[in-house]
């Protein structure tokens, strides 16, 4: 196994977005995930689950977490150690819309 970036993307809208799927036959163990927010002009606020299925209260990680442009938090890092079987997967939401760009990093391992 080797740490590597899993997965990335840049939230533009507020609809969910699947950041990482474990592959079949795989599992994962997600370490970091890191939020920026790199729209110049909007604050914003981030959501993070982990999910197997539909999503479920007991799925967030994060909600509505603050993410700010100017005096606050602009850059979120979560520092997990979550193990993940095949199929599960980590979804993620902006709710301002602007561009939030998210990175998740891990390991991948045959099941």
């Amino acid at each position: 196994m080797a740490y590597k970036r899993l997965g990335k993307t840049e939230l533009t809208g507020t609809g969910w977005v699947t950041l990482y799927t474990v592959p079949a036959d795989k599992y994962a163990i997600i370490s970091s995930i890191h939020f920026v927010n790199i729209h110049a002009t909007i604050d914003n606020t981030v959501n993070l689950a982990h999910q197997d299925g539909a999503l479920a209260n007991e799925d967030y990680i994060l909600y509505k977490e603050p993410l700010w442009v100017q005096g606050g938090a602009n850059h979120i890092s979560v520092q997990l150690g979550i193990t993940m079987e095949a199929a599960e997967y980590i979804a993620v939401k902006s709710d301002a819309g602007g561009s939030v760009a998210v990175q998740i990093w891990g390991e991948e391992g045959d099941a």
